[in-house]
């Protein structure tokens, strides 16, 4: 019986639900209270399991007076309609799968550069403004981020605030908790990217707003720019990824300073 069971539980049957019908497969048709006494499942643990089976089509009840007594369905056209049940259900998840991809393959990727500081600071002043859950700063150059973004401690107490710091940074900088990446991470850190073309531009700050905008300051040719994207599916799974590699910055995880004296 055990290997009838098994068998049972593998198309999704639980443990009761396959034992009721396998003894109800035995003897044809049957009351709950000789199933019970078969099976050893408790009384009322039949009746829940007959109604589960019932419901998906498995059994049916005789109408007849007396107790109710149970029988099952012819089992080829039980399992017809299960595959062709099951087929209509991966139908419709593929549909919807692939109408997913067209939605994010369809919607438009805003994506521009600022061309001057007063632009790059009113996306700044914008995306603290609008910002509901979260924002994670990459400090490229903390001097740039000590002049410019005064206002950090009055924003981590409004969002969840990570401000992700290069590993030599003083954890007493700035008047938040900082945060440093694990060592095999630190190319995030870099300043400088070369991008084929001769040219480098140097990063001052990179900072994601709930996982959906982002802002790239740098600077170009001694030109300060900013390159604002928003609605980027891509960089909620990049700031999952950076969150599950920070380390809280502390004067112990902090490397050891050089002395200034000597």
């Amino acid at each position: 019986m055990q290997e009838f069971v098994e068998k049972l539980k593998s198309i999704g049957m639980t443990e009761n639900e396959a034992k009721v019908y396998a003894v109800l497969f035995e003897l044809k048709v049957a009351t709950a209270r000789e199933m019970h006494d078969i099976s050893k499942v408790p009384r009322n643990k039949v009746y829940e399991a007959l109604a589960n089976l019932e419901e998906k089509g498995f059994v049916g009840t005789a109408e007849e007076a007396g107790p109710s007594r149970f029988f099952i369905h012819d089992i080829t056209k039980t399992f017809n309609r299960l595959r062709l049940e099951n087929l209509e259900r991966l139908n419709d998840v593929e549909q919807y799968l692939h109408s997913r991809i067209t939605f994010q393959h369809n919607r438009p990727l805003l994506s521009y550069t600022l061309q001057n500081t007063w632009a790059i600071d009113s996306h700044l002043r914008m995306m603290f403004n609008r910002s509901k859950k979260e924002i994670v700063m990459i400090c490229h150059d903390t001097a740039y981020v000590k002049k410019h973004i005064w206002n950090l401690k009055n924003l981590s107490k409004k969002i969840d605030l990570y401000l992700i710091v290069p590993e030599d940074t003083d954890p007493d900088m700035f008047p938040i908790r900082c945060y440093k990446l694990q060592p095999e991470m630190k190319e995030f850190m870099d300043a400088r990217n070369t991008d084929g073309f001769g040219t480098e531009p140097e990063f001052q700050l990179t900072i994601h707003a709930d996982r959906q905008d982002t802002l790239i300051i740098g600077k170009l040719d001694g030109r300060e720019i900013g390159i604002f994207s928003a609605g980027n599916p891509s960089v909620s799974i990049l700031v999952k990824y950076l969150l599950k590699n920070i380390i809280l910055l502390t004067k112990e995880t902090a490397p050891e300073q050089p002395d200034q004296t000597a």
